[in-house]
């Protein structure tokens, strides 16, 4: 009976293989609008001083006390846009509460846009098929891809 049938011989590994997932033009948009803020918000920052010295006054104008200020609003804004161009869902989270403390309506926006499209898919459809769910890495710093942190296989972003 086995000279009846025999199974193909392929090669049924697919470490090689790299998966493709399309990030939807708006979830692109909206990270390099956020990249862009936090490259405006690094350039004010440095040309006023990224750290610098506060004073504080009592009512008759003599200073109290005195401490340094950090200007890192820029790398915030500069993570929630990367986060944003992998498809990390806390990214997504903090551009929405970002967009409702701007304005209501630009949260709104990004509520609809990143919660009720597409791209909603982007970022649910994560998951290494070998590991589950697991967390991801970078691969490179212009956000081609991430790569699963226990097997290593490859995710490869494609723009819409």
């Amino acid at each position: 009976m086995n000279s009846i049938f025999e199974p193909p011989n392929s090669n049924l590994e697919i470490d090689d293989i790299d998966t493709k997932i399309t990030r939807p033009r708006s979830v692109t948009v909206i990270a390099f609008i956020f990249i862009a803020i936090a490259f405006i918000d690094f350039i004010f920052s440095v040309r006023l001083g990224l750290v610098y010295k506060t004073h504080t006054y009592d009512a008759s104008g003599a200073i109290i006390s005195t401490g340094y200020k950090a200007e890192i609003l820029w790398l915030l804004f500069y993570g929630i846009g990367a986060g944003l161009m992998r498809g990390g869902k806390f990214a997504r989270a903090m551009a929405c509460l970002f967009g409702i403390l701007a304005l209501i309506l630009p949260g709104l926006l990004l509520i609809y846009y990143l919660y009720n499209t597409k791209a909603k898919d982007f970022f649910n459809i994560k998951r290494c098929d070998s590991c589950g769910d697991t967390s991801y890495i970078n691969k490179g710093f212009v956000f081609k891809g991430i790569s699963c942190k226990k097997c290593s296989k490859s995710l490869k972003f494609e723009s819409a």
